[in-house]
């Protein structure tokens, strides 16, 4: 029997609040207010300034996924974190600052995050992590994958715990995404045995489509089987391409209520929402202009499925059960 990988911690840092409950990706929202991520209250006075936004989210997220949990042993902890745009931002200071001054003129604090997997190395350094440390850069599917990731090590047995997520910093273009999303994975056996408490359990799948004139209809069925689910409610985020027209299609056949929602710049959109989920159920109210034939995610159901897909041909798909919810 396959061990059931559940969740026993999560933790946000978002510009619209940090409660995960809050996190829905319908939710109105206004645009992101400069100077939303006070480094000092949410880090510390010593050690955090000169790090670049997202790693900055990123540590902030973990210290409250983890916050109140029993400890893990440095070689137990592995990390999986996805990001499409955590360096974008930084990449460009750089380039600017080399035409401009030099490579010399690059900032000592600053140079190392030139390689985009620091940003997640941190995080795995400011909790001992040795099992692993994973940086997923897949287009849009990034933070969905972390988890696809994070469960396939965990039983594989190469770490006892996996800190998963996404992070990501505004790089000033339009749907720029900002902020990240941190949870606490291990198989429920574990989390019994130590005592940590469980939020719900994750089950996901990834796949690939040809990016031109695709049919999911063979994608959605596997992954509704690696799922282990019946007819469920789905937030699908989907971009306007051929990919996200045929997955629309496809996931209406097997969901019990669909809402479809547009993809912005990044990978943390989609791990918010499973982090809302895990914080409470989903809300009633039907998202406006949702592409949707039918009503929105309602509350009754103890499992809800997220799915990405986008024009790339990437899609991911993650069915969460709270625990014991309605």
């Amino acid at each position: 029997m396959t061990a059931r990988i559940v969740v026993t911690g999560v933790g946000a840092a978002s510009p619209w609040g940090d409660d995960p409950a809050g996190l829905w990706a319908d939710a109105p929202r206004d645009a992101v207010p400069d100077g939303w991520f006070d480094v000092r209250g949410q880090l510390g006075a010593r050690g955090y300034k000169y790090l670049p936004p997202a790693c900055r989210y990123l540590l902030a997220a973990g210290r409250r996924a983890l916050a109140g949990l029993p400890a893990v042993p440095g070689p137990d902890l592995g990390v999986a974190i996805g990001t499409n745009h955590a360096a974008s931002a930084l990449h460009a200071d750089m380039d600017d600052t080399v035409l401009r001054g030099g490579a010399d003129q690059l900032s000592p604090a600053l140079a190392p995050f030139f390689a985009v997997n620091v940003f997640v190395s941190r995080l795995a350094i400011e909790h001992t992590a040795r099992a692993f440390s994973l940086t997923l850069t897949t287009p849009w599917t990034a933070g969905l994958e972390s988890l696809h990731v994070a469960s396939r090590s965990l039983r594989l047995g190469r770490a006892e715990v996996v800190l998963a997520g996404a992070t990501e910093a505004g790089d000033g273009s339009a749907g720029a995404e900002e902020g990240a999303a941190v949870f606490v994975l291990e198989p429920r056996d574990l989390a019994e045995r130590r005592g940590a408490p469980v939020l719900g359990h994750v089950a996901t799948h990834t796949g690939f489509l040809p990016p031109t004139g695709p049919d999911a209809t063979a994608v959605v069925r596997a992954a509704w089987a690696a799922l282990d689910t019946g007819p469920a409610p789905v937030t699908l985020f989907a971009d306007d391409s051929a990919v996200g027209a045929a997955v629309d299609r496809a996931v209406r056949g097997v969901a019990d209520e669909l809402t479809v929602l547009p993809l912005a710049a990044g990978t943390v959109g989609p791990a918010w929402q499973v982090a809302a989920v895990l914080a409470g159920g989903v809300r009633a109210a039907v998202p406006a202009g949702a592409r949707s034939g039918r009503s929105g995610v309602t509350e009754g159901h103890r499992t809800h499925v997220i799915a990405v897909a986008s024009r790339a041909g990437t899609v991911a798909f993650t069915a969460v059960t709270r625990e014991g919810g309605s």
